[in-house]
């Protein structure tokens, strides 16, 4: 009697150990999950930040790109000019030298050799044509003299001119680069911060799986079903919920038009309880999505190979996360989804029709 006492007690405390085990599993997902969540959500922000950044780089990079092009342009036209400044400049010296030739001739011959000229004349009027040829050669040779000098500075002010504009477009491109380095800054520190996020993620998620993996042995994982569903696949249902070749089908299928690889996911919240080979499924992906009227609602996803899942038992799920790729494994007339949705205790819950399911 006394030992009967004593294994009843010892099995009475094992079970609240156990009771209070399961307990705490369930508070332990639910706080990691919601952590998870929470990670999820601040990763999201610092992905649209970096996506953000870099499309401010990418505006930024184009205007330096448009400004330095704006830039070669003008030093182009800079090159160009530079040569006629020197060939202007070539020919001011030209005239400089003829002109300085002039005056030296004239100082040389002095006033007596010009007043000989002038003195030559065998008349009055031919002395003041010999006066005003004298006056016009000296005029002429500074006329044009001048006429040079005036050409190299015109092509100078050109120069001046396209230099201004280098100059503005150099503290265009020195603007954006300024403006450049500071995204980039920014950019960098969010792409650190990715990193931290998704080594958390990694790590919650790690952590979430092995409790879910406990909770889902013990039969103990339970939350509330957060419909409606979601079609996991874009491309049109080919065959409904109903009896085909005499016997129900129980689900629906998703035709891909042949082909294979087309990306599906999960139709709602939820925790993968299953993902293995079955016969005739091929490959078959069971997702808990909670308790739904006071019993599990699950969906299920067919025909995939192995090499295609993108999803392990434990791991959480959110609606529209892609879980797995279109395949043709098992039994089936060419590349699909077969999608099911089951409510229900057991290994084979009841099949439901998942239209009535689906959001609008």
């Amino acid at each position: 009697m006394q030992n009967t006492k004593r294994i009843l007690t010892a099995t009475m405390a094992i079970l609240v150990c156990a009771s209070t085990i399961v307990g705490s599993n369930e508070g332990h997902a639910k706080t990691t999950r919601e952590e998870l969540l929470e990670i999820r959500q601040q990763k999201s922000k610092v992905m649209e930040s970096i996506t953000k950044g870099n499309k401010t780089l990418e505006k930024y990079s184009d205007q330096m790109e448009l400004s330095q092009k704006e830039i070669d342009k003008f030093q182009l036209k800079v090159d160009e000019v530079e040569v006629q400044k020197k060939d202007a400049e070539e020919k001011e010296v030209l005239y400089q030298k003829k002109f300085n030739q002039r005056l030296r001739e004239f100082y040389e011959n002095g006033e007596t050799g010009h007043m000989s000229l002038l003195l030559q004349a065998d008349n009055f009027n031919e002395f003041l044509i010999r006066f005003e040829m004298v006056r016009l050669v000296a005029q002429r040779d500074y006329a044009l003299l001048e006429e040079k000098k005036k050409a190299t500075a015109e092509v100078q002010k050109k120069i001046d001119e396209l230099n201004v504009l280098v100059a503005k477009q150099q503290k265009e491109v020195e603007k954006s680069k300024a403006a450049f380095d500071k995204i980039m800054e920014i950019v960098k520190k969010d792409k650190s911060k990715l990193k931290e996020l998704q080594g958390m993620e990694d790590a919650n998620e790690t952590e979430l799986i092995s409790i879910n993996k406990e909770l889902i042995s013990s039969g103990k994982l339970k939350f509330a079903y957060t419909g409606p569903l979601q079609k996991p696949l874009g491309y049109p249902i080919t065959s409904g919920f109903k009896f085909r070749w005499g016997k129900p089908h129980e689900g629906i299928d998703f035709g891909t038009q042949g082909k294979i690889n087309i990306p599906y996911a999960a139709a709602a919240d939820g925790v993968v309880v299953e993902s293995r080979v079955s016969s005739g499924y091929g490959w078959l992906i069971t997702i808990y999505h909670g308790e739904y009227g006071g019993l599990p609602f699950y969906t299920r996803y067919a025909h995939s190979w192995p090499n295609q899942v993108k999803v392990k038992i434990g791991q959480d799920v959110s609606k529209g996360e892609i879980i797995s790729l279109i395949g043709n494994n098992g039994r089936s007339t060419g590349p699909h989804l077969h999608f099911e949705v089951r409510i229900g205790h057991g290994a084979k819950p009841d099949a439901k029709d998942p239209m009535k399911f689906f959001g609008g």
